[in-house]
């Protein structure tokens, strides 16, 4: 099965997306790496004004579960430096799902 990528969604009331922590953790982790930066897409909102909850629950909408399996929220201030993050979020997913838990 193809692994479609991890959809992060984010919002911040930083001007630019550059400014954010996980901004520049994900840009660290997949310079020169295309294999990382192949397992995401990342959705920064800046300068957000909307309630998170209403925001978030956008993204758990057909239009965007058709195209990822995996929908992460995390705020801009979180720092990833696990290269190996996407895949240990996908093994999760079908270890949970292979013992009826999800």
């Amino acid at each position: 099965m193809k692994r479609k990528p991890v959809l992060i969604v984010s919002a911040s009331q930083k001007n630019k997306a550059c400014e954010t922590m996980l901004q520049k953790s994900l840009c660290t982790m997949s310079d020169n790496n295309s294999v990382v930066k192949s397992q995401y897409k990342l959705q920064i909102h800046i300068q957000n004004k909307r309630p998170l909850p209403a925001l978030y629950n956008e993204y758990l909408s057909e239009k965007y579960l058709n195209s990822h399996d995996i929908v992460l929220f995390a705020h801009d201030d979180v720092y990833i430096d696990d290269l190996g993050c996407f895949d240990k979020l996908y093994n999760s997913i079908f270890e949970y799902r292979n013992n009826n838990v999800i």
